[in-house]
């Protein structure tokens, strides 16, 4: 019997490469298999590939770690890269009609000659305040970072069927990640209606919920109205910034000082020991505490800013729900730490709950690291999803 096709997802970041595999099987979308590498630094410098050979190399070293034999594979190029804009259009205009006006009135909409972009566009539907215009997300790149992504993957002797927007696959992925939290499933959930305008809204879902990608330089905030991203915005604010206290507070290095991120839980749960014969409190275990809990609440202020800001465009909606994805939102208590400093509901991401998942997989493992492959799952999903595509 012939396997049925697999699909790769590819995301890279300045600290790691992350990559999910999937098939879509008798009606169900299975998780094959996934595989994280953290990045030497260097490699990666405010998001652009610095070389793409290399890079190539370690995607190439995943695949084989997980004995994949696929060869289809999309990539996501960082949101910050690329230039996205909303504009209207006469509602009777088919889409290759809108593709030929936006190429006559690209000068108006792109501060890059046409020969050094990527262009695409999706139609979001009526314009607000006029039935005879639509409204038509614009999304421009430039060539060469498009083409960083794209080398990356053929290095890695992959076919780059789709480079999207990072923002698209966190889209795909929340929504799986959502209906994983979600009491009432809708009867029509398909993978194959996941698309980044595709209206998901389950019975419990609440009117609006924000997706908070915590990323060591970069903080994204993503808001869902009725499960649509109506708005997004950056912060320049991520876990970096816990390293660097931790290297300052224990005068170490900041490689050292990433080795006792990672091992966070344990370092604070000994402090937490009543001092025991094996759990002696040390000053800087306490000191580590306090740099913990002042990074919490600097994030808790920096969400707090971007709720601000979108509630300056829309004074009427409320978030009523976070998620968090990222690598720090691998972070001990974070969602706890964090609802009780925002009084809001906060939960962490898992797009894997209502997947299958093969036996060769951990699923604890999974489920652990599932915050950190939420670009890379929403990217195979997009690969299966579409023809080549280049955003």
């Amino acid at each position: 019997m012939a396997k049925p096709q697999a699909w790769l997802g590819v995301a890279i970041s300045n600290t790691a490469v992350t990559l999910v595999e999937i098939c879509h099987h008798k009606g169900h979308t299975q998780l094959l298999g996934y595989a994280i590498k953290t990045l030497p630094p260097g490699e990666v410098i405010d998001n652009q590939i610095v070389d793409c050979e290399q890079m190539g190399d370690h995607i190439a070293h995943l695949v084989q770690r997980i004995g994949s034999q696929s060869k289809q594979a999309a990539i996501a190029l960082p949101t910050s890269l690329a230039l996205t804009k909303i504009i209207e259009m006469p509602a009777e205009l088919t889409e290759d009609e809108i593709e030929a006006q936006i190429h006559i009135d690209a000068d108006q909409h792109i501060p890059y000659p046409l020969s050094q972009v990527c262009l695409d566009f999706q139609i979001q539907g009526p314009a607000d305040t006029d039935d005879s215009m639509q409204q038509v997300l614009l999304v421009a790149a430039r060539l060469e970072h498009v083409e960083q992504q794209a080398d990356s993957l053929t290095f890695a002797q992959l076919q780059p069927k789709v480079v999207d927007l990072e923002s698209h696959a966190q889209i795909c992925a929340f929504q799986l990640a959502w209906d994983n939290l979600s009491v009432h499933k809708p009867n029509n959930f398909t993978p194959n209606n996941l698309a980044p305008n595709h209206s998901f809204a389950p019975a419990n879902t609440p009117q609006t919920v924000a997706l908070i990608d915590i990323g060591e330089s970069r903080t994204t905030f993503y808001s869902h109205q009725s499960g649509q991203l109506v708005y997004q915005s950056q912060q320049l604010f991520g876990g970096a910034q816990l390293t660097q206290a931790i290297a300052s507070q224990q005068g170490i290095d900041l490689s050292q000082a990433v080795i006792i991120k990672h091992d966070l839980a344990a370092y604070i749960t000994c402090h937490q020991q009543q001092g025991s014969g094996r759990h002696k409190r040390s000053h800087k275990h306490a000191d580590l505490t306090k740099v913990y809990t002042q990074f919490v609440a600097d994030l808790a202020e920096h969400i707090t800013q971007a709720f601000d800001a979108y509630a300056a465009l829309a004074p009427a909606v409320v978030t009523e729900h976070i998620m968090l994805c990222g690598g720090s939102a691998l972070l001990p208590d974070i969602e706890a730490m964090l609802k009780d400093q925002l009084s809001c509901e906060v939960s962490v991401a898992n797009p894997f709950g209502q997947m299958k998942v093969s036996d060769q997989v951990d699923r604890d493992e999974l489920y652990a690291e599932a915050p950190r492959l939420m670009s890379a799952c929403g990217l195979a999903l997009r690969c299966q999803m579409q023809n080549q595509a280049y955003l």
